[in-house]
């Protein structure tokens, strides 16, 4: 809720499609090919990061979004297996950066700066989904 009432939902829904799009294609990328993978858990990823961002910059404590992000790191990297966690990893990444790019962008140029920086991250995006399947095939 917060999230996206600071993103907006334009905004908010660009960085949580776009998370869930990166987890999957870091998932494709680092796994083996016939490896399944289901799931939201990297838009989720992404949305995690984004919120990190907006509450260091607005200063809030972070504690509680560090504390939550740790135990979920912890649980994706368990011995026991089942979980990708490239797509945590890559729905992170990902959502990390577009949120830096979304909450820091300068006022005069801010459109310009947060969809840009969506552009890149999906250009991204498709660039390793496309060069896994050169590589494959």
């Amino acid at each position: 809720g917060p999230l996206e009432a600071a993103l907006g939902r334009a905004r908010y829904l660009a960085l949580y499609l776009i998370s869930g799009l990166a987890g999957g294609a870091f998932t494709y990328w680092l796994s083996a090919p016939v490896q399944g993978s289901l799931g939201a858990s990297g838009a989720i990823f992404g949305l995690l990061g984004a919120t990190a961002v907006l509450m260091r910059r607005l200063n809030y404590d972070m504690r509680p979004v560090l504390v939550l992000l740790a135990v979920n790191l912890v649980i994706t990297f368990n011995p026991w297996g089942g979980i990708a966690w490239q797509a945590h990893v890559g729905g992170l990444i990902a959502g990390t950066l577009i949120a830096i790019g979304m909450v820091h962008a300068p006022r005069e140029r801010r459109d310009l700066v947060q969809y840009g920086t969506c552009a890149l991250v999906l250009a991204a995006v498709v660039f390793v989904v496309v060069a896994r399947t050169a590589a494959l095939t």
